[in-house]
């Protein structure tokens, strides 16, 4: 389950944040500590407007730590500042870090008491990964997260839809 983009990918520029965010997605999730320890995640992501034009993130995936198999689920708010650009809120509405995909990526920073999470965002027609580096007295690992548009549905320069080769429906 482990993500299959490298970093490296070609970005995808959008002008239009709620457009490309919104709808269904599949998840890849990857947590990875300093020894080494590994939980994967896979399941869904839905992505829906909300009143005064913020977005609703929700997920719902299967965690798999061996031997250990157990439910887990999100919920971001998407509080938009520009047509690009949204805050990223956790569930009660605290702010997590500023989303910014003009150029189909971003670099994020979150501090969480001492600990530190330094993000990167890129997106692609029907691809939005994300990396988050996790490190301080409490934490040391990294979150590597592919989310994949459900379906054929996929997004052309300028936020019109389009039709990917490839269905993942």
């Amino acid at each position: 389950m482990a993500s299959s983009i490298p970093l490296r990918t070609r970005g995808f520029e959008i002008d239009d944040l709620g457009t490309y965010l919104s709808g269904a997605w599949t998840i890849e999730r990857s947590v990875v500590d300093r020894r080494g320890e590994r939980l994967e995640f896979g399941g869904n992501a839905f992505v829906d407007a909300a009143g005064g034009g913020e977005l609703v993130y929700n997920e719902r995936a299967i965690l798999r730590s061996n031997p250990d198999i157990g439910a887990f689920s999100r919920t971001y708010r998407y509080v938009p500042t520009s047509a690009t650009s949204a805050d990223v809120r956790f569930e009660d509405g605290s702010f997590f870090y500023r989303l910014e995909l003009a150029r189909a990526r971003c670099r994020a920073r979150h501090d969480c008491g001492e600990d530190v999470y330094l993000g990167f965002i890129l997106v692609t027609e029907s691809t939005w990964l994300t990396r988050w580096r996790c490190s301080g007295p409490t934490k040391d690992y990294v979150v590597t997260t592919t989310l994949r548009r459900s379906g054929s549905r996929a997004l052309r320069a300028g936020g019109t839809e389009g039709r990917d080769a490839v269905n993942l429906g």
